[in-house]
């Protein structure tokens, strides 16, 4: 029994493991989709964050090239840090200066450029 549950742990963490290293495209039923060379899902906390030349699509903004992007599934939101690029159908506020970072609620066709 024991042989049984390592076996089946070790599969389970391999295939996390398999998620969080390779480029993995992903489509939900908002219709958005995203991809990088290392992503990892939480679950608790309801995100996926996209490291290493990541992008963001949707039928409104799009975001490539990022240093980090952090999908936050519980409150609709995208946040795009580091060098990006990105194009939007809609409109862009500056709340500060220094555009380090960018802020997008899903479905709205507003960015914040932080």
């Amino acid at each position: 029994m024991k042989i049984i549950f390592v076996f089946v742990l070790s599969l389970f963490s391999f295939g996390i493991y398999a998620q969080e290293e390779s480029a993995v495209s992903k489509t939900s039923d908002n219709k958005y989709s995203f991809k990088s060379k290392d992503i990892v899902f939480d679950s608790e906390n309801k995100t996926t964050t996209l490291h290493y030349d990541a992008s963001y699509k949707d039928a409104i903004i799009e975001i490539t090239g990022a240093k980090e992007i952090i999908v936050d599934h519980a409150n609709n939101e995208v946040i795009a840090t580091g060098p990006y690029n990105f194009t939007i159908d809609g409109e862009i506020t500056f709340t500060s200066g220094k555009a380090n970072r960018l802020r997008y609620k899903i479905g709205e066709t507003k960015a914040y450029i932080e």
